[in-house]
């Protein structure tokens, strides 16, 4: 049941990269490749960077130094594990939030651009 719910994740993925591409290539709008990157990278961005705090709050856990700031700070007892972990998982939706955003403006600006040109012709006919 995971595997096929692995691949039509994977599927939904390609289908909504296909269509970024699509509309971008029809438009060269660039608003449309930050949105896939909001939409797309930073998830897989986000995921490698959770990957790596689960590897390193182990070591952290287990007793091991993690060495730099601000895992120096959970060692230290100055910061929980849990808040850590809390900021970490907001941080990433902000950061992922934040470029969805810039995209849909990006957009939006371009789109505002053209409706002008738009009325022009169908003014003059």
């Amino acid at each position: 049941m995971i595997s096929v719910m692995a691949v039509l994740a994977f599927v939904l993925y390609v289908g909504i990269a296909w269509v970024i591409f699509k509309v971008y290539r029809h438009t060269h709008n660039v608003g449309f490749l930050i949105l896939g990157c909001g939409l797309l990278l930073w998830p897989l961005v986000g995921n490698l960077w959770n990957l790596e705090m689960r590897v390193l709050l182990d070591r952290i856990a287990k007793g091991n130094d993690a060495g730099f700031f601000p895992l120096s700070l959970i060692k230290t007892g100055q910061v929980s594990v849990g808040s850590f972990i809390a900021f970490s998982i907001l941080a990433d939706k902000i950061i992922q939030a934040a470029i969805i955003l810039i995209g849909l403006r990006v957009i939006g600006q371009a789109v505002t651009l053209m409706q002008p040109r738009i009325a022009d012709i169908n003014h003059s006919n």
